[in-house]
């Protein structure tokens, strides 16, 4: 894509075609068309964070306890970066052809409770997050008891 700017550019030098090309390139980002949303689970369930694209792209995918403090576990078709790769609990489950990028955790944890952000890879705006709550088995038998 760069060598066919860089001759594109070099071939016609109008400025007329550099605004056009510029704007389709920034008009071609995708944007997340299904954002995961708010969950509570109990300790021990699975839980699926669903995202959609509609560029097809791979997506990221970050977690953190704060909003402002979040590290990466899904890195744009990379797979599961750091921490994430070792766990077997974590999955992304990929569809390119319809832009499906789940985040599932299976046997949830206290430890998996926070925030979770799936995001276009050079996308431009603040995605919105998800907050996963995470009961304990004990709590949840008081309640119905």
């Amino acid at each position: 894509m760069a060598n066919f700017a860089f001759n594109y550019f070099k071939a016609h030098k109008s400025r007329a075609y550099i605004s056009i090309f510029v704007c389709l390139l920034t008009t071609s980002q995708g944007k997340l068309t299904l954002t995961p949303t708010d969950v509570n689970v109990t300790e021990g369930e699975s839980v699926r964070l669903k995202c959609t694209t509609d560029s097809g792209k791979p997506v990221n995918w970050q977690f953190g306890k704060q909003v402002n403090r979040m590290r990466d576990v899904y890195i744009n078709g990379e797979g599961l970066v750091g921490f994430y790769r070792n766990l077997r609990r974590y999955s992304v489950e990929e569809n390119s052809t319809t832009g499906k990028y789940d985040l599932r955790i299976s046997n949830a944890t206290f430890d998996d409770a926070g925030y979770y952000i799936c995001s276009e890879p050079k996308g431009k705006d603040d995605p919105p997050h998800a907050r996963l709550l995470v009961s304990g088995k004990a709590a949840l038998q008081a309640m119905h008891a």
